[in-house]
């Protein structure tokens, strides 16, 4: 079970979030710049992981911003 908890508090991590996002990003555009963003063939699925992976780095700079805040609020006192 300790091996778990190590893996869950891995994951959790912003940095690892930001890094899997990154990468779902890159990837992504990676395909679809073989498209040219183009439509003609309607949405697919690389569409949707490069709109996953720029919500999930967003998300993880948010949640680091709020983790520095704290920390520097905890510094003042």
């Amino acid at each position: 079970m300790k091996i778990l908890y190590k893996i869950t508090g891995f994951a959790a991590l912003p940095s690892v979030t930001i890094v899997a996002g990154l990468f779902m990003v890159f990837a992504s555009a990676w395909e679809l710049q073989e498209q040219m963003f183009s439509l003609s063939e309607g949405l697919q699925s690389e569409h949707g992981i490069l709109i996953f992976g720029l919500v999930t780095v967003l998300k993880s700079l948010a949640e680091m911003h709020e983790g520095l805040e704290e920390l520097h609020e905890g510094s003042d006192e």
